[in-house]
């Protein structure tokens, strides 16, 4: 089968693409960075002393709106 012939059957009765397909297939074609970049660039670890005071602040209750 040739490749027009096949893009023919797979295509066959399908609908026509939505108005905002043309430009989510853009979008799409846009590099972005790997997670690991992401991670990177977003992921500030914590200090000692920071981690504490978050450990103290979520034993004693408070800011988590009874949650805890």
């Amino acid at each position: 089968m040739s490749k027009r012939k096949f893009i023919l059957v797979v295509t066959e009765d399908q609908p026509q693409a939505p108005q905002y397909f043309a430009y989510d297939a853009a979008l799409n074609k846009r590099e972005r960075p790997t997670l690991d970049q992401t991670i990177e660039r977003v992921m500030v670890p914590l200090t000692m002393d920071e981690v504490l005071a978050q450990q103290a602040v979520r034993s004693s209750g408070a800011g988590c709106a009874g949650r805890c």
